[in-house]
């Protein structure tokens, strides 16, 4: 809008003066309806700014909660699981001592039961010495056979 109006006798152009002074007022009318949208439409961007806000904070809240109950949970499973493995080695040593302790029984009897076997060798050797001095000594006598029974 230009601001320089005609001179005329008895000051500025009335009509020209009146004309613009209408055009600004409309203007400004229609700003300030405009500008009443605008807070209207501040006011509510702020409220659902809040609200989000607010929401936001409970799932952060949320969220933090969960996760603290998730390491805790973890925690927990690990334990149980160290527990668990822990009870696993247990059984395996105890397992594996009592496979060493047969093995050990095992080896024991077999030692025993080679033992008797040369002994029970020695003595079969000793008696088979004996029985063949025995066979070697025996003297059939020679008999002829009757020529009469025939």
């Amino acid at each position: 809008m230009s601001s320089s109006f005609k001179v005329v006798k008895d000051g500025y152009d009335k009509l020209a003066v009146d004309h613009t002074i209408s055009t600004l007022q409309s203007s400004v009318e229609q700003l300030n309806k405009k500008l009443e949208v605008y807070e209207k439409e501040v006011h509510i961007t702020q409220e659902a700014y809040q609200k989000l806000k607010m929401k936001h904070t409970m799932l952060v809240a949320d969220l933090t909660s969960k996760e603290k109950a998730a390491d805790e949970i973890a925690r927990f499973a690990l334990k149980e699981a160290n527990v668990v493995i822990e009870q696993a080695n247990e059984h395996a040593n105890m397992i594996v001592n009592e496979a060493l302790h047969t093995a050990k029984t095992l080896l024991k009897e077999l030692v025993r039961i080679a033992n008797e076997g040369k002994e029970n060798k020695a003595q079969l050797l000793a008696k088979l010495a004996s029985l063949q001095t025995i066979i070697e000594g025996l003297e059939f006598p020679m008999i002829e056979p009757f020529k009469d029974i025939e």
